[in-house]
């Protein structure tokens, strides 16, 4: 189930949304994983699919201005990803707990050909995985997602 919507609340301010709800579940899965005690296949039915978070949720608001030749928009946003599990096998290992993200950046164009952005992510210096897996050698890994980060952008329209 999603929902989406747009609001203009303002001529100049506007607010984007959205929630989803997921349930995703094996019926079957013989062989989905593995016992690490006896080393025996097994059925995960029941278990959640991976990278299937049950729920989801954003919200970004935007604020267009104008000063003179320059037009600019100022955006907020923030992203909620609850617990989802990366192998089928559902162990805590491969759980990645629910997490939400701030992001923001400020848009400035000049005369409509160039123009410079700021920008923010994960503003709040959230730590969490994107993945998680076993390499051809059986090495146990994870790759965690980017720290807080800012930058600086500039473009040219031709």
């Amino acid at each position: 189930f999603e929902v989406e919507g747009h609001a203009l609340l303002h001529e100049n301010f506007d607010l984007q949304f959205g929630a989803g709800y997921t349930d995703a579940t094996f019926d079957s899965f013989p062989g989905g994983a593995v016992d690490p005690n006896t080393g025996e296949s097994l059925n995960v039915a029941g278990n959640t699919l991976p990278r299937a978070p049950e729920i989801t949720a954003n919200i970004t608001g935007r604020y267009h201005f104008e000063a003179g030749s320059m037009a600019g928009i100022a955006l907020l946003n923030y992203s909620y990803r609850g617990e989802q599990f990366f192998n089928p096998d559902n162990r805590d290992n491969s759980r990645q707990g629910g997490y939400g993200l701030w992001n923001a950046s400020i848009d400035f164009d000049f005369e409509d050909k160039w123009g410079i952005a700021l920008w923010g992510r994960n503003l709040t210096d959230e730590t969490f995985r994107n993945m998680r897996g076993v390499s051809f050698l059986g090495i146990p890994f994870s790759l965690f997602a980017q720290p807080r980060t800012y930058g600086v952008e500039a473009f040219y329209r031709f």
